[in-house]
Order: structure tokens, then C-alpha cells, then sequence
């Protein structure tokens, strides 16, 4: 063997290795591509699935939103029907025959208006019995099923929203808002009629389900619900014609999306549609309904971006492969060359495809970012926008809200009228003062209050200014439902729409019954310190000329010629009487005129007094024939109060010199502790007689001064009590007996600081 056959040898085993290795690299290198191909295609697919499916998420959210947005003003619409008292009494008005023809008229023209202002289908008012009243429409009697919804309208006196369904007589899909009207004047809730609103799903419903937001030639919405042991399709769909409430699918086919938004699921899923495609679909409940929205798309053309890009791809990876091919081809015809350079020359030409590949995948990655930031952004924006705008409505509905709260904790009376003084509006604060409640205010003129007291020119006066635009301010007497007379200042102003034409009235009103007779009060007061200060002058000026004429009649009567002269005994008898009454008077007038110190109000055992103060008018003439009973209250006997003794003891005793005057002989008086008062911290006295009662007419003048009915009286005692205990921080006040006979006299007086505590 020649040294060249081992050299041969070796060279043709090193040459076989190295095209085997080369081979093998080649081979590996194929192998590669084809799986850095297969997973950019896979990545290509997820990342277009996984926008699909957000895109059709959103899509299903706003869907939802906007069908529960739609219902729920299709309830805000029938609750403004249901709680409109002005509807209700017209109805009612038609009902009993009042002005049948003007209100026939009057509710038809409404229905009429409000079918076309809403776009709505038909109006029908039916009774409760089911029984077409008033319709917008020429239907004349209650279409198939109608008599159960309004069954379950008289029951449930509710407004509600019945579900999608076609009308086998009228073979139109429809929906109805069913409204109860109710009696305004029940205390209880009455149904007297039903009015149904029929709502054409084509006009209001359908046009939502088929848009949809971004070009597709795939993408459907479905509202679909469960029906049986069924999924009942309720919308018209994109590839099956007069489908809606009519296409139905087993629930056992538990990979399609409908199936399972009947079942209750909510998500994004992957299955088959009713044309037995493949989809992607976004599940939503629709909240308050028995809905369910579906939002799907062709998982065909999610993919049709990436098939373009997977053609590329596999051209991309079989140039490779042949490059490499080519280059294993070059180096067997050019075995001679060094198997070093092959091999350096293969690499080069190997990382040179390499590189290329590398850059058409990072240019097609960099399309596939740019497409996504500008879906997002698109996204984004839309998603700002809404959250504008529902911000700006809750900014409106609070501002509202706050302003309504305003009004109904204001401190005064606030009204608002039509044009023709038809009431609108009343706040709390009208029913405290004048006794009717918001809904016996509603549709009535504000004349309810008015009483006799008032001048018809203020009123000709008010009209005058309202309707000339401007402000009137002034006082009423008014008189309140339980026809108590009250007094309330008013300012009452023209409210202007845009225009500056004037739409309403509303008036500002404050009771100020308590201010005058407060200012009343003061006027008394002042009358009586004027006529204590009168009295005051005059007895001092007539009491010495009295005292004189009194000792120089003594002393004229105790000549012999008329002393013990019975002819003359009854004329020095009425000259002393009548010096003696006008003495009298003349302390009282001062009583009148004096107030009564703090100094001098000591804590005074009031059942003592009492006591004392009777045995004292025992003595007197005027309780001859007559008894006094006297009685208190558990708790009453140890009470004491804060008032001077000797004038309290002087009040009780003209309240029971008074009773004895008004009543009959052999009568009996009762005095009365009452259980005194924790709250205002009171003692009270009743001083009750069996007379024949005051004139309700002259009940307000009985403590006037020098007021009485009775012959031969001052008119100054019941003055006087109310001067003395008014001065005591106490109150009087005298009443009728119901039943009768008799009268009640009230006294107030302040506890002492002990029993208050």
C-alpha cells in the first residue's frame, strides 16, 4: 500500500464525514425554520384571537348598556304617566261621566300626541276588566293575551315592561308598557284603568342589535333567551330571514354561545353559531330583563389577516430551505475547494438568509403593533367619551337633586302654578302650614285657603301685577283645612322660560300668625300700662274727695234726725256700697298699672293656697247657695310654683268670683290640679262652673279691660288676672265646656326651680 492510500483514505473518510456533517447541519437547519415559522404563525393567531375576543367584549358591554339604558326610559316614561295626578283625574273625570265629550276629546288628543312623539305602535286605555276604552288606533277590542297583562297590572297596581312576543292577531312583533292609573282620591291604591303601550321592537329595539361599531362582513348581535327546554332567538338575524321568535335551538347543544347565554353563562367563548360556523362570541346578561345578548364573530375573518401573513411566512422558510439546498448542491461540485472555505462559505450564506428571514418577521411584527395601538386607541377614546358624558348627566342629576332638597327642607312655603293658577307644586313646609297634603294640593287653586277676611281688591291688585311680569309681596288670611284662620305673608313672582315669556307662578309664603298676635300682645300691654298710668293719676285724685264724702255722709247720718231713723238707713247704706265700689275700682286701676317684681316671686305650696284661697271666697257674698270642690292629680299635691302669694290667691279668687257669677245657685265649682307639665315645666289650674256658657264671638274680649256682661261688674277682674299671672311668666285662658254646661278657666304658672329639677 502506497503512503498515499492512508492519505486517501483519510482524506475520502474526512470528506465523507463532512458532507454528512453538512448534511445533518442542513437538515437541522430546515428543521428550524419550519418551527420558528410554525410558532410565529401560532403567535399571529393568538394575538388576533385575543384582540377579537376584547373588541367583542366591548362590543357586548355597550350593547347591554344601551338595551338596559333604552328600558329603563321606557319605565322612567310610564312612572311619569302613572304618578301624573292631572292624567289619573281626567281619566277618572271620563270614567264618571263629568264633561265626558271635552274629556274623550282631551284624552285621545294626548295618547294621540304621545304615540307620535315616541314613535310608539298604539295607545289603548282598557278598563280593568279588560274592556277597550280609548284607543289611538283603530282597534276597538283587546288583542290575544292582552286580558292577562292587564290582570296582572289591576293586581300588582305596578308599571312593567313585558317581554318580546309577536301578536297572533296582528302577526307584529311587539313589546308592551303597561300602565296601571290609579285613583287619585284613594286613600288606598284603586285601580280604574289600564293604558298598554305597544313599542314596535323594529323601530326601538332591532336598529341597536344591528350595528355594530367597526366594519365586519361577520359580526352579528343576538338577543336571545330561555324558552322551555330552548333557546329562543327574540332579534331578525344577519344570515336567517324572518327569524326573530321564531328560530329556536335544542339547549343541548352546549358549544354554542346562544345556548349558553340561555343557560345563564356570561364570558367570551369559542364554538359553532346556528349556521354551524365557527365563532367567537361575547356572552352578557341583560341586567332587569330575561335577556341575553350575544356578540359573535366568523373565527374565518378574525384569521384572514394572519393567512395572509402565514403565506409569507412559508415562502419565506422554503427560500431558505433552498438556499441551503443550493449551497449543499455548490459544494459538491466544488469538492476540490477546501473544506474549510465550503463550509466558511455556507455559513455566510446561511447566516445571510437568516438574517433576512429575521427581518421580514420583524417587519411583519411591527405592522401587527402598529394595527394594535390604533384598534386601542380608537377603543380608548370611545370609552372616554361615554365616561364624559355619563359624568356630565350625574353632574346634572345631582345639581337637580340638590336644588329639589333645597326646596323641600325650605323654611317656607313654597307653591308653583300654571298660568291659570292651577297648583303644580307644594313643598312640606305648605302642608305644615295650611293642613293639605302634596297630592289634595296637586290640580287644586290656591282659593282652597281663602278666607272671608281678606279684601277682594288684594286679590285684583295680585293679579294685576303677576300678569304685568312683575313681584308682588304681601299678607293673606287665609283658613287652613281644619278651618283654623292663620295669617301669611306672600311674595309671589312670574317665572320666565328662555324666552323671557312667563310660564308659572310661584309664591314664597311664611305664617305669621304668631308675629301679630305677638304685636297684639304688645299693643295690649302698652294699652294697659297706658291705663295703669291713667288710673294711677285718677285714683290718686278721687280717693281723698272719695274718703271725704264717705266721713262727712257718716257724720251727717249720725244727727238726731237721722240717726236710727229706719227711713234713711237704706239710703246711707247705698252710699256706703257705692263709695266702697269706686274705692275698689280705684285699686284695681293701681293693681292695674303695677308690675310685679322678681323680688317678690317666692316657691308657693299651690294646693295650699288653693285651699286657703277657697275658705276665704267662702266668707264672701258671692258663695252663698254655692260649693267649690276641689281635687289633684297624682303627683299635683306637693307641686310649688314661682309666683307672689298674694296675687295668685287674688287671681284664683276672681277666676272663682267669676264662676260664682255665671252660676246657678245650689251649683257646684270644681277646682282642679292638673299633673303638672315635665316638658314646659308648668302647673296647671282648671276653675270649671256650670253656667250658661260666653258667646264663642266674645270669647276673644273677655280679658279686654272694662269688658263685662255682667250687671253691676268692673270689667276689670278677669283684667287683672291676666295682668298679675302674664307677670308671673304664666298664661290664662277660658273656654266653653263641650259638652256644656260652663265654662273652663285655665291658669298657668310656672313650677318652682326644685320641682323643676
Amino acid at each position: 500500500m502506497s503512503p498515499a492510500r492512508p492519505a486517501f483514505i483519510l482524506v475520502t473518510m474526512h470528506n465523507r464525514l463532512a458532507k454528512y456533517g453538512y448534511l445533518f447541519m442542513l437538515l437541522t437547519t430546515v428543521a428550524i425554520i419550519a418551527a420558528s415559522g410554525y410558532g410565529f404563525v401560532q403567535q399571529q393567531i393568538h394575538l388576533a384571537v385575543a384582540e377579537t375576543r376584547l373588541d367583542i367584549a366591548t362590543i357586548a358591554d355597550l350593547k347591554v348598556t344601551q338595551i338596559v339604558e333604552w328600558r329603563k326610559e321606557r319605565l322612567l316614561e310610564a312612572n311619569a304617566i302613572h304618578s301624573n295626578t292631572m292624567v289619573s283625574n281626567r281619566i277618572k273625570g271620563y270614567l264618571n261621566g263629568r264633561d265626558a265629550g271635552a274629556a274623550l276629546n282631551e284624552i285621545q288628543s294626548w295618547m294621540a300626541n304621545l304615540k307620535d312623539a315616541n314613535n310608539y305602535t298604539n295607545l289603548i286605555l282598557f278598563r280593568p276588566n279588560g274592556e277597550v276604552l280609548i284607543s289611538a288606533s283603530p282597534i276597538t277590542k283587546p288583542l290575544a293575551g292582552d286580558r292577562d297583562i292587564i290582570k296582572a297590572a289591576v293586581q300588582n297596581k305596578e308599571v312593567s315592561l313585558s317581554d318580546l312576543h309577536i301578536h297572533k292577531d296582528a302577526g307584529e312583533f311587539d313589546i308592551n308598557l303597561i300602565i296601571p292609573i290609579l285613583d287619585p282620591d284613594a286613600e288606598e291604591p284603586v285601580c280604574i284603568a289600564v293604558m298598554a303601550i305597544d313599542i314596535n321592537p323594529m323601530i326601538h329595539l332591532y336598529p341597536l342589535l344591528r350595528k355594530w361599531p367597526t366594519p365586519s362582513r361577520t359580526g352579528e348581535n343576538l338577543l336571545v333567551r330561555h324558552d322551555g327546554d330552548e333557546v329562543l332567538y327574540l332579534n331578525e338575524l344577519r344570515f336567517s330571514g324572518d327569524s326573530a321568535i321564531t328560530l329556536r335551538q335544542p339547549l343541548t347543544e352546549k358549544n354554542m354561545p346562544a345556548v349558553r347565554a340561555a343557560l345563564g353563562q356570561e364570558g367570551v367563548f369559542e364554538g359553532h353559531d346556528y349556521r354551524g360556523e365557527d365563532v367567537i362570541a361575547a356572552v352578557r346578561i341583560v341586567t332587569g330583563s330575561p335577556w341575553a345578548m350575544v356578540c359573535k364573530i366568523d373565527r374565518q375573518e378574525v384569521l384572514e389577516p394572519v393567512s395572509n401573513r402565514i403565506r409569507y411566512v412559508v415562502g419565506t422558510c422554503v427560500l431558505v430551505s433552498l438556499a441551503a439546498g443550493m449551497a449543499f448542491y455548490l459544494w459538491w461540485r466544488r469538492k476540490r475547494e477546501s473544506y474549510l472555505l465550503l463550509q466558511y462559505d455556507s455559513e455566510l450564506k446561511f447566516n445571510r438568509e437568516l438574517r433576512l428571514a429575521e427581518q421580514s418577521l420583524q417587519e411583519a411584527n411591527n405592522l401587527l403593533e402598529n394595527r394594535v395601538a390604533l384598534r386601542t386607541a380608537e377603543l380608548s377614546s370611545s370609552n372616554t367619551q361615554l365616561r364624559q358624558e355619563i359624568a356630565e348627566r350625574k353632574q346634572v342629576e345631582e345639581l337637580l337633586r340638590k336644588h329639589f332638597e333645597a326646596i323641600q327642607q325650605s323654611p317656607v312655603a313654597i307653591v308653583i302654578t300654571d298660568l291659570e293658577g292651577t297648583i303644580e307644586f307644594v313643598n312640606p313646609k305648605f302642608t305644615e302650614y295650611s293642613g293639605y297634603h302634596y297630592d289634595e294640593a296637586i290640580g287644586q287653586n290656591p282659593r282652597i285657603l281663602k278666607s272671608e277676611q281678606t279684601p277682594t281688591g288684594v286679590y285684583r291688585q295680585l293679579w294685576e301685577t303677576l300678569t304685568a311680569g312683575q313681584i308682588w309681596e304681601g299678607d293673606f288670611c287665609n283658613r287652613k283645612k281644619s278651618g283654623e284662620i292663620f295669617w301669611e305673608h306672600a311674595k309671589i313672582l312670574p317665572i320666565k322660560n328662555q324666552k323671557g315669556t312667563v310660564t308659572n307662578f310661584m309664591a314664597f309664603k311664611e305664617d305669621i300668625t304668631k308675629h301679630l298676635q305677638l304685636e297684639e300682645k304688645l299693643s295690649q300691654a302698652r294699652k294697659l300700662e297706658t291705663i295703669g298710668q291713667i288710673a294711677g293719676g285718677v285714683a290718686h285724685e278721687v280717693r281723698n274727695p272719695l274718703n271725704a264724702i264717705l266721713s262727712i255722709t257718716e257724720a251727717l247720718f249720725r244727727e238726731e234726725e237721722f240717726d236710727n231713723n229706719p227711713e234713711f238707713t237704706p239710703y246711707i247704706q247705698h252710699i256706703r256700697t257705692q263709695v266702697s265700689r269706686l274705692a275698689n275700682l280705684m285699686n284695681d286701676l293701681l293693681d292695674l298699672g303695677k308690675t310685679i317684681s322678681t323680688n317678690n316671686l317666692h316657691a308657693v305650696a299651690l294646693l295650699d293656697l288653693c285651699r286657703q284661697t277657697v275658705e276665704l271666697w267662702k266668707v264672701s257674698g258671692m258663695a252663698e247657695n254655692r260649693n267649690v270642690a276641689i281635687s289633684a292629680a297624682a303627683g299635683a299635691e306637693a307641686v310649688r310654683v314661682m309666683a307672689d302669694a298674694g296675687r295668685l290667691q287674688q287671681v284664683i279668687f276672681n277666676l272663682l268670683e267669676n264662676a260664682g257669677n255665671h252660676s246657678p245657685a245650689g251649683s257646684t265649682i270644681t277646682l282642679q290640679l292638673k299633673e303638672p307639665l315635665t316638658v314646659s315645666a308648668e302647673a296647671i289650674v282648671h276653675i270649671i262652673d256650670s253656667g250658661r256658657g260666653i258667646p264663642e264671638e266674645k270669647l276673644s274680649r273677655v280679658f279686654d279691660p272694662f269688658y263685662s256682661e255682667r250687671r253691676g261688674g268692673t270689667g276689670l277682674g278677669l283684667s287683672l288676672v291676666k295682668h298679675f299671672i302674664e307677670n308671673m311668666a304664666g298664661s290664662v285662658r277660658i273656654w266653653n265646656n263641650d259638652p256644656p254646661p260652663g265654662c273652663t278657666a285655665e291658669i298657668r304658672i310656672p313650677l318652682a326651680v326644685e320641682e323643676q329639677t
